[in-house]
C-alpha cells in the first residue's frame, strides 16, 4: 500500500471513473508533502496515479482529517427541524442562493462587454462593484445535487466522512490498499471498513444511493437471475467510492444549465468532466480553476463546442504565460492540450418535470490544430485559430434550422478530428455567410492564414494544394465574386455581379471530377468575361480592379483535381474562397 503508483479502475465506462481518479489524486495531494508531484495517466482499463516519491507510512499515521472542500448542504427544511450537524463545512443553500441573485442583479447594470466570460477588472473598472460577490465555484454542484433530489445521499457521505476524523489514518489505509493494485479489491475494502466501523462505533451505513449527478450510468432498475417481477430500486454502492467521486467533481467537473430561448423555464442540464490523458494534478488544477470561471451557460450543442475550445485556449494561455511548470511538457517537446487531457465527457440531463433523467452521454475531444507547439510563437498561432473559431461559433443561434445543422457539423468535427466533417461545416458556412451579408449583418469569417495552418496540421499531404499559385488565384476569384462583391453592394460600391449560391453549386458538383471541372470552368469563364467587360467600360481604369484567372491557373487547378480528386480540391476552394485573405489584409468594404 505504501508505493509510488496507484490504480483506479474504469469500472463504469462513464465520467464517474474520471471523477474517482481525480478524487483519489486530490486526497493524496492533501496527504503528501508539497514537493511530491502527482500525475494522472490514462492506461486504458484504469487510471494510474503516479507520485514522484512513494507514500511513507509516517505521512499516513500523522495525517489529520481534511474535508476536501466538500460541504454539507443545509436546507430551510433542515433548519426548521433543527437538523444542523456539528461540522465546520456547511453551506446554507437558501442564503447562498439569495446572495447569488443579488450578485446577478448588480451585474445587469454593467456594460455588456464587462459581463462577458473572462472580462477583467483592469479592462472594465466597473467590475469592482461586484468583485468578491461571485457565487462560489462549487455552487453549480450544489444546485445540481438539489435539483436532482440527491441532497440526502450527498449529505450522508459528507457526514460519514466527517465521522472518520477519529480514525482518519485508518481510513486512508483502506483507500490506499483499495487502489494499490488492479483490479481494485473493493470487497476487501468493504470488509476492512466494516471492521473499522464496528471497532470505532461509527454510525454511517456501508452503502449510499449512487446519484446520477456523479454516476450518469446509475438508474433505477432490477437485476435478477430469473425473469420474475421485483420492484425498482435505487442502485447502492460503497460510500467511500462514491465520496471520492464527489471530491473529484470539485477538481474536474462542471455542471451547467442549458439555455433554451424557446423555453426559458426549462431546467435541462449538462455536466462536463475532464478526461485526463497524462497530466500533473497541479497543472490540471491551474487550468481548471480558470476554465470553470469562463464557461457559462449556453445552448446544448454550442456549449459543447465552446467548452472544448475554451479549455484548449486556457491550457495554451497558461503555458504561454509561464504559469505551468511541468517537466513532462518539456520531455514531450510539444504541448498540444490534447496530449494531456483527451477531452470532455458530457452527460445531458433532461428535465422530465418531476425529475432529471440522463438523456445522452458523449465525449468532445480537444482540438489539435497546430503542427507543433514548442514555442510561444507557435502557441500564439494556435490561440489565434481557437479564438477565430470561437468567434464564428458564437454567431450561431441553435433554434434556427441551418445554424443548428452547422453547430452539429462542427461538433462532429471536434469529436472526429476529420477534415471531411470540417469541410461539411465550411460548405454550409458559405451559404450562411452570404445570407448574413445580404441581411447587412456582420459576422466573423475564417482567415486564410488560420485555415492554412489548420489544414496543414490535420493533413500535411494537402500542403502542395495550399501552396499552389493556381489554387490561390482561383480561391481569390471566388472571394471577389461572392463575399467581397456583396460587401461592395452594401457599401453602395457595387460594380461586379454577385455569384449567389456558388459555394453550394461547387459542393454539389464535387462528387465527380468531370462535373466539378465543368462547373468551375463555367464560373471562371463568367468571371473573366465580366472582368474584361468592366475594364473596357471604364477604359482600363475601373473603380475596383479585379485580377483575371489565367490559363496557367486553370491548368494547375485541373492538375490538382486529377491528383487529389474534386471533392478535396472543391472543399478547400470553398473554404478559402469564403475566407478573408490574410496576406492582402482585405476588409469588407474592398
Amino acid at each position: 500500500m505504501y508505493q509510488s503508483t496507484y490504480f483506479v479502475d474504469k469500472s463504469t465506462a462513464t465520467f464517474a471513473d474520471s471523477l474517482s481518479a481525480y478524487g483519489f489524486a486530490a486526497l493524496l495531494h492533501n496527504l503528501l508533502p508539497e514537493q511530491v508531484d502527482i500525475r494522472i495517466k490514462d492506461e486504458g482499463g484504469y487510471y494510474a496515479i503516479t507520485l514522484t516519491e512513494p507514500v511513507q507510512s509516517e505521512w499516513v499515521e500523522s495525517a489529520t482529517y481534511d474535508h476536501n472542500d466538500v460541504r454539507f448542504i443545509l436546507t430551510e427544511k433542515m433548519k426548521k427541524k433543527g437538523e444542523i450537524p456539528d461540522i465546520p463545512n456547511i453551506i446554507d443553500y437558501e442564503a447562498q442562493k439569495k446572495r447569488n441573485s443579488e450578485y446577478f442583479e448588480k451585474r445587469k447594470s454593467l456594460p455588456k462587454a464587462a459581463q462577458r466570460p473572462g472580462a477583467k477588472v483592469d479592462e472594465y473598472p466597473e467590475l469592482q462593484a461586484v468583485q468578491g460577490l461571485e457565487p462560489p465555484p462549487e455552487w453549480d454542484i450544489w444546485a445540481q445535487v438539489n435539483q436532482m433530489s440527491a441532497i440526502s445521499a450527498y449529505n450522508k457521505m459528507v457526514l460519514a466522512w466527517a465521522e472518520t476524523a477519529c480514525c482518519f489514518p485508518d481510513v486512508l489505509k483502506i483507500i490506499l490498499q483499495l487502489f494499490a493494485e488492479t483490479p481494485n479489491s473493493t470487497s476487501q475494502a468493504i470488509s476492512e471498513w466494516k471492521k473499522l466501523a464496528k471497532e470505532k462505533k461509527l454510525s454511517s451505513k456501508l452503502n449510499v444511493t449512487a446519484s446520477q449527478v456523479f454516476n450518469p450510468g446509475a438508474v433505477k432498475g432490477t437485476n435478477a437471475a430469473k425473469n420474475v417481477w421485483s420492484p425498482r430500486r435505487q442502485l447502492e454502492r460503497f460510500w467511500l467510492l462514491e465520496y471520492l467521486k464527489v471530491v473529484g467533481m470539485h477538481y474536474a467537473g462542471l455542471p451547467r444549465k442549458i439555455s433554451n430561448p424557446k423555453n426559458p423555464k426549462a431546467k435541462d442540464r449538462k455536466t462536463y468532466v475532464l478526461l485526463p490523458k497524462n497530466i500533473k494534478l497541479s497543472t490540471s488544477n491551474r487550468v481548471f480553476n480558470r476554465f470553470r470561471k469562463i464557461l457559462w451557460a449556453n445552448t446544448a450543442i454550442k456549449m459543447d463546442i465552446i467548452a472544448a475550445l475554451k479549455y484548449a485556449h486556457t491550457f495554451l494561455e497558461e503555458w504561454s504565460n509561464g504559469q505551468i511548470n511541468d517537466e513532462f511538457l518539456l520531455m514531450l517537446g510539444d504541448i498540444q492540450p490534447g496530449d494531456h487531457v483527451q477531452g470532455l465527457a458530457v452527460a445531458y440531463y433532461k428535465d422530465m418535470g418531476s425529475a432529471l433523467a440522463v438523456l445522452n452521454q458523449s465525449t468532445i475531444n480537444l482540438p489539435r490544430w497546430a503542427e507543433k507547439v514548442t514555442t510561444k510563437e507557435e502557441a500564439q498561432q494556435f490561440l489565434d485559430i481557437l479564438e477565430e473559431h470561437e468567434q464564428i461559433i458564437q454567431n450561431f443561434k441553435e433554434d434556427r434550422g441551418l445554424e443548428y445543422d452547422m453547430l452539429y457539423q462542427y461538433r462532429s468535427f471536434l469529436s472526429s478530428g476529420e477534415l471531411r466533417d470540417f469541410f461539411q461545416f465550411t460548405a454550409s458556412f458559405s451559404s450562411y455567410l452570404t445570407n448574413k451579408i445580404e441581411a447587412k449583418e456582420y459576422v466573423h469569417q475564417f482567415t486564410t492564414k488560420n485555415l492554412e495552418a489548420l489544414m496543414k496540421s490535420k493533413n500535411a499531404k494537402l500542403t502542395p494544394i495550399l501552396e499552389n499559385e493556381g489554387f490561390r488565384n482561383v480561391a481569390h476569384a471566388i472571394r471577389q465574386a461572392t463575399v467581397n462583391a456583396q460587401w461592395a453592394k452594401i457599401h453602395n460600391q457595387r460594380l461586379y455581379d454577385i455569384q449567389y449560391g456558388l459555394g453550394a453549386e461547387l459542393k454539389r458538383k464535387a462528387n465527380y471530377n468531370a462535373e466539378f471541372v465543368q462547373a468551375l470552368t463555367d464560373f471562371m469563364q463568367r468571371y473573366n468575361q465580366e472582368t474584361v467587360q468592366m475594364a473596357e467600360r471604364y477604359k482600363g481604369e475601373p473603380p475596383r480592379r479585379r485580377k483575371q484567372i489565367t490559363t496557367d491557373d486553370i491548368a494547375q487547378v485541373i492538375a490538382l483535381i486529377d491528383e487529389y480528386g474534386a471533392k478535396t480540391v472543391g472543399n478547400m476552394l470553398i473554404a478559402f474562397g469564403y475566407a478573408k485573405d490574410s496576406k492582402t489584409n482585405e476588409t469588407e468594404s474592398e
